[in-house]
């Protein structure tokens, strides 16, 4: 029972960083714990609370995100949440970068282009959240951060087929990924106790919000058919 007891104050009262910032544990201790507790959790009968609340978890998110927008796994602690949130940015921006690439439009890239700089913005707000509550990701930061000063390579080419591109389509694909960072953010939102982190989920989901009404502008724009006389 022990391990439910620790289990319990990894995910319900403290991010995973702050106990192993503590005298009583270490990182490698909290990791153990996490690591059999969930796995005995897992393997555990149907009855058990805990295998039903987690299970359920893991199929209502299987359910919103069944795209590769969304990682494998729970992100039970609060640096992993983090971690989700880098995932779907990083989703987005080779989104935007890819549908880009391959459209001739120049309006539709330039409202793409703007809108895959602000996810990198996003990106770069998430990344230095995560560095900041987990220090072993600081470490490995500092150990790398000199590698970008390096000498640089150029980027292969790429030859764009704009005859097979649907560019409605993708559109309509970015508002759905924009939707559903903003329900990945607001949820997280309202489960981190720490106001740092939930200023910067509040701000980045208003601006997902943002994309969301640009991009249907534009797919208003170029959409011949109405939607139910949507302006």
């Amino acid at each position: 029972m022990a391990y439910k007891r620790r289990l319990r104050s990894i995910i319900n009262k403290e991010p995973f960083v702050q106990l192993g910032r503590s005298k009583s544990s270490t990182l490698e201790e909290v990791s153990r714990c996490f690591s059999s507790g969930l796995k005995s959790i897992l393997s555990g009968k149907s009855s058990n609370r805990w295998y039903q609340a987690i299970m359920k978890y893991g199929r209502n998110r299987h359910e919103l995100y069944p795209s590769d927008a969304q990682p494998q796994g729970l992100p039970l602690a609060d640096t992993n949440k983090i971690r989700e949130a880098l995932i779907a940015e990083i989703y987005a921006i080779n989104g935007y970068a890819s549908h880009i690439a391959n459209s001739n439009m120049t309006e539709i890239n330039q409202t793409w282009r703007t809108v895959m700089e602000d996810e990198k913005k996003h990106y770069g707000m998430f990344l230095n959240l995560l560095r900041k509550y987990d220090p072993v990701e600081y470490q490995k930061y500092q150990i790398y951060q000199k590698l970008k000063s390096g000498e640089k390579q150029p980027l292969q080419p790429y030859q764009p087929n704009f005859e097979s591109q649907i560019i409605l389509n993708n559109i309509r694909l970015d508002i759905k990924g924009e939707f559903e960072a903003v329900i990945l953010y607001e949820q997280h939102l309202v489960q981190i106790p720490y106001q740092d982190i939930q200023e910067v989920f509040y701000a980045i989901s208003s601006e997902e919000k943002e994309h969301v009404e640009h991009l249907t502008q534009l797919l208003l724009k170029y959409d011949p058919d109405p939607y139910n006389a949507l302006n």
